[in-house]
């Protein structure tokens, strides 16, 4: 009985130590895939720019820059703006739709709200790389992003009232 004992703990530990080696090496041979992966390297530009989009009685919006951040999997691009609530008696929804770069329908992200006579700074952002969504084919790269034309949608925060809509074209 010992000896049937001791053989099932000794083969207990050969288990676990070759079940311990396979995952370590797993780990490794992962994090060797993404050290060595080049084209993972991060990518950071800015670039400056003031723009004037928008500046009425109920809001002003102007561009401050254009960036680029991520890796070629997960990459964000899109332009920083800042968003001036003219409005002290309600907040503003605002959104972009009807987007267009260089001629081809596209899809960023942007929809915030700002408080009553308070000003933010948000982004515009397309998602791109090999994990991103398919509905901005045309945007790989900051130098992508020109001729931006589109519809931003400015309404009340709280009871969705129309504001107002404005063409804009960011060159």
């Amino acid at each position: 009985m010992q000896k049937k004992f001791l053989g099932f703990i000794v083969l207990i530990i050969i288990s676990a130590g070759l079940i311990g080696c396979s995952i370590m090496g797993k780990n490794k041979a992962d994090a060797e895939d993404i050290s060595t992966d080049k084209e993972m390297e991060a990518v950071g530009n800015i670039e400056k720019i003031n723009q004037k989009l928008i500046d009425d009685d109920n809001v002003a919006i102007t561009i401050t820059e254009k960036y680029e951040v991520g890796d070629r999997i997960y990459k964000e691009i899109g332009y920083t703006v800042q968003i001036v609530n003219k409005r002290t008696d309600v907040d503003l929804q605002v959104g972009i739709s009807d987007v267009t770069v260089n001629g081809k329908k596209n899809n960023p992200l942007w929809s915030t709200v700002v408080s009553a006579g308070s000003k933010s700074n948000e982004n515009i952002t397309w998602w791109v790389g090999n994990k991103s969504d398919k509905y901005n084919p045309n945007v790989q790269t900051l130098e992508d992003l020109k001729n931006v034309k589109g519809t931003v949608v400015v309404s009340n925060g709280k009871t969705s009232a129309n504001i107002g809509k404005y063409k804009i074209n960011i060159k």
